[in-house]
């Protein structure tokens, strides 16, 4: 008969485990083909939008916390389509790429929310791996090869 752990056995094996961030992305295209990034303040590069999934929150309902804040946009959860992970050796982080399966208007208004966010806009995807940070590169070129 196999053994049942109790609460104090499981809590050690709980805090044992290896703590992850867990953030999400979207991808976000324009009818132009162009893909939205944002410029946050608090960093050197831009962005795809995105961030932090928050304790007790599921990723999905995140990224679309996450596109409003940055974006000003109201998404729906049909339209978004988890598409890839990207794991960050340092710090152990793991990425969940979404798209985001509406093509916007190429005159949309982005208006953030985020006041952390100074600045956005659509490029080619040619363009992406050269403003984004390098960890990305890897999936960027598998995503453009699809």
């Amino acid at each position: 008969m196999p053994k049942h752990f109790t609460p104090e056995e499981n809590a050690r094996w709980m805090a044992s485990r290896p703590r992850k961030v867990l953030d999400v992305k979207l991808i976000i295209r324009a009818r132009s083909g162009g893909v939205l990034l944002v410029k946050p303040a608090y960093k050197p590069t831009w962005q795809l939008p995105g961030g932090g999934v928050d304790a007790h929150e599921s990723p999905v309902a995140t990224a679309l916390r996450e596109l409003r804040e940055e974006t000003g946009l109201v998404g729906e959860l049909s339209k978004l389509r988890l598409i890839d992970t990207v794991f960050r050796k340092e710090p152990d982080h793991v990425f969940l790429m979404y798209e985001y399966d509406e093509i916007l208007a190429d005159d949309i208004k982005i208006i953030p929310s985020d006041p952390e966010v100074e600045g956005h806009k659509f490029v080619a995807p040619s363009d992406v791996p050269s403003l984004i940070p390098s960890y990305y590169a890897e999936f960027w070129h598998d995503y453009v090869a699809r």
